[in-house]
């Protein structure tokens, strides 16, 4: 689901899964695990000012260098889809991070799981999601029922 940014049927009033996971436990590629998750614009200074040689912190300084140039904020908005197309799913959504604080100064958070989902996997090994739920509309009802083996490793 993350690496597709699903959507289903209802996805036009609903939204794809990139507006509901609030925090991503990954594998990096230098085998480092590392939590996204919402962040305030001074969380995600000292994120990119973190160890130099860590492949967390030089994912948040790239992000932080590739949206802090006009030019290429500009060049993002005249060549991505268009943020009013409800079902874009796939690519990195780098736009989806370009209106946030550390950017604008608007207060809203950066939430570096909106660039994984639709990432197709390419750029960290998913371990844990959390997901924020959206509720049932009056009248309505559901039920889920999720079932995971145990692999024991044995015959």
């Amino acid at each position: 689901m993350l690496g597709n940014n699903s959507c289903g049927l209802h996805s036009i009033i609903y939204g794809s899964v990139r507006g509901t996971y609030s925090e991503i436990d990954a594998i990096l590629s230098d085998g480092s695990e590392t939590t996204f998750k919402e962040l305030t614009t001074e969380e995600f200074n000292s994120n990119c000012n973190g160890d130099a040689g860590s492949v967390e912190a030089k994912i948040y300084k790239n992000i932080r260098d590739i949206l802090s140039v006009n030019a290429n904020r500009e060049e993002i908005l005249r060549n991505y889809p268009h943020p009013g197309v409800k079902r874009r799913n796939n690519g990195y959504a780098l736009d989806a991070l370009m209106d946030t604080d550390p950017f604008t100064g608007n207060g809203r958070k950066i939430n570096i799981c909106k660039l994984l989902a639709g990432s197709e996997g390419t750029l960290a090994f998913t371990t844990r999601m959390k997901l924020n739920l959206i509720p049932l509309p009056a009248g309505k009802s559901g039920l889920l029922c999720a079932h995971f083996g145990n692999y024991t490793g044995g015959s």
